[in-house]
């Protein structure tokens, strides 16, 4: 019985991380080509996987969309704390701060963000929201 427990636990691992790695390729192929045009074709070719493999970890590239920027958005929970706290010194210099900062930490991941923020600009399309 220990052994098929394991082996569940492996295997959700291995799925988290499969689903990691499909995440960070898609940001990087969404900073370089935009999201309408990488295609889940790019996206298998870029982590040496099947279509199928990748539709088995998300329904569609909406699903992935989605998934990227909910994971790019959890920095900006640095924003906001730093806009709503009463320290000394101008608050968009903090923020800016935060800006270099988060880019040097992961460059890729805020030219993923400025890039679909242009791609969806004016767009009505309910990642915006």
């Amino acid at each position: 019985m220990k052994t098929k427990a394991k082996a569940k636990v492996s295997q959700d691992e291995q799925a988290r991380a499969t689903r990691r790695k499909i995440l960070v390729a898609a940001t990087s192929l969404f900073a370089r080509q935009g999201y309408g045009s990488t295609t889940v074709a790019d996206l298998a070719r870029e982590i040496g996987m099947t279509q199928g493999a990748f539709f088995h970890h998300f329904p569609n590239k909406e699903a992935l969309l989605h998934a990227v920027v909910e994971r790019l958005a959890r920095g900006f929970d640095d924003y906001t704390s730093e806009l709503v706290t009463n320290k000394a010194g101008d608050p968009m210099r903090r923020v800016f701060k935060i800006m270099v900062a988060h880019y040097n930490r992961q460059p890729e991941a805020a030219i993923c963000l400025a890039t679909l923020a242009t791609e969806f600009a004016g767009s009505g399309h309910p990642i915006l929201a």
